[in-house]
């Protein structure tokens, strides 16, 4: 045998252990894979009764001799069948995920009323989004899906009339209605901040919503004006909760229209003084603006007026308090700790949960100014002031000496009143 022979049987040799091996390898990245297919869990499909679900809950709430009456409604949804149809239908025609699609087997989805049901039950009563499976046949991503798009629908149709600032028509109904309620002339609410505990907070965003008055839970902070007749005219939510309410009130934009020259400049009198806007009370955390009246911390046993002026301060005060306590035991879903990851989730919910609210005090008839005017806001083609303009405003705004001017007016003109 010579030396070619040799070398040609060594590379067959070669030839034959690589493809030995690589057929091993072969079976067993299959077998591997055959054994991971077989342990996976499959997608179970859950046959909902699409149809008959629907029909259960007509005959229960909307059919024409339905079995629980006005009251039990308005329980049940936190609202009469006015707001309720009336939500229904708008967001029916302004969102496509709302209306009775056709499935590519051919099948009617879900429809608009149990989707709209299943959005006001999680935030009425907290659930999550299966809580209702049995009852509404839903599935736990439709609930969600559903209730992302109906706050979303909401804000966008209900928003600018629900969630206004005050136009000149507001103004001067707040003024009329506080004075004669309160005692307090240019009075346009009362302002405060509150919080909703966040549990589904990232781990890396822990630190920034903590504060350590607060214990160790994450939270977000909602600073809200509220009316005597609990209407919320501002709403400002998302600022991480290891803020105070000075911090929140520097990131608001309360005091933006004021200081472009977009809010109605609708003076009042108060002990013969005329001021150029109206004023908001406040606890004694807030700084001495002119647009805030705060109360008198410790006045003497012998002021009859300053403890007047004090008491009634602390009454009107509590009329945002009551608002949140309000709103919170409406929506339950703001009283428990928020379960979403993503924060605009939760401020669209806050905001929905808002403008519904609104919604009900003016089907109550309890709103002081129902009607809206859109005509009277702002419009984009109205001059604004200049940079200069601006700093003065805010220099005026600033000026603790106006603060304490304005609040002993308001004190002699209670007394005066009383």
């Amino acid at each position: 045998m010579n030396s070619e022979d040799i070398m040609f049987t060594d590379t067959e040799g070669e030839e034959e252990v690589v493809s030995r091996n690589v057929n091993f390898l072969t079976r067993a990245m299959s077998l591997i894979r055959n054994r991971r297919r077989a342990n996976r869990p499959t997608r179970s499909i859950v046959h909902q009764d699409r149809y008959g679900a629907p029909g259960h809950l007509v005959t229960a709430f909307f059919s024409e001799h339905p079995i629980y009456n006005e009251y039990r409604f308005r329980k049940t949804f936190r609202m009469s069948h006015t707001i309720f149809n009336r939500i229904v239908h708008e967001i029916t025609n302004h969102s496509s995920l709302f209306r009775d699609n056709i499935d590519c087997t051919g099948k009617e989805g879900i429809s608009p009323l149990m989707k709209c049901t299943s959005a006001i039950r999680q935030l009425a009563y907290g659930i999550v989004p299966d809580f209702l499976d049995e009852y509404l046949q839903i599935s736990t991503k439709s609930s969600r899906l559903s209730l992302d798009h109906f706050c979303t629908s909401v804000m966008e149709i209900f928003g600018p009339e629900y969630l206004r600032k005050p136009t000149m028509t507001d103004v001067l109904k707040l003024y009329r209605h506080h004075e004669e309620k309160h005692g307090f002339p240019g009075m346009l609410g009362s302002l405060d901040c509150t919080d909703w505990e966040w549990f589904g907070c990232p781990y890396g965003f822990k630190a920034q919503y903590v504060r350590r008055d607060h214990g160790s839970n994450p939270f977000i902070l909602l600073e809200a004006v509220a009316s005597q007749d609990l209407w919320i005219w501002h709403a400002f939510f998302g600022v991480s909760g290891s803020n105070n309410d000075i911090n929140v009130l520097h990131q608001s934009p309360l005091f933006n229209d004021l200081k472009t020259g977009r809010a109605p400049e609708i003076p009042f009198v108060a002990n013969g003084v005329t001021y150029p806007w109206g004023y908001y009370l406040v606890d004694g955390i807030y700084p001495e603006l002119l647009t805030f009246a705060k109360t008198i911390p410790e006045p003497s046993d012998d002021d009859h007026k300053r403890i007047l002026y004090k008491q009634k301060q602390e009454a009107a005060r509590k009329d945002v308090e009551r608002a949140f306590g309000v709103l919170k035991k409406k929506w339950a879903i703001l009283a428990n700790p928020a379960r979403p990851m993503k924060k605009e989730r939760i401020m669209n919910m806050m905001y929905t949960c808002i403008i519904l609210h609104n919604m009900i005090r003016k089907d109550k008839g309890k709103a002081i100014s129902p009607d809206w005017y859109p005509e009277e806001a702002h419009q984009p083609e109205d001059p604004e002031r200049s940079d200069e303009q601006r700093r003065a405003i805010m220099r005026h705004i600033r000026s603790a000496q106006a603060h304490q001017n304005l609040r002993a007016d308001l004190v002699e003109h209670l007394s005066r009143n009383a």
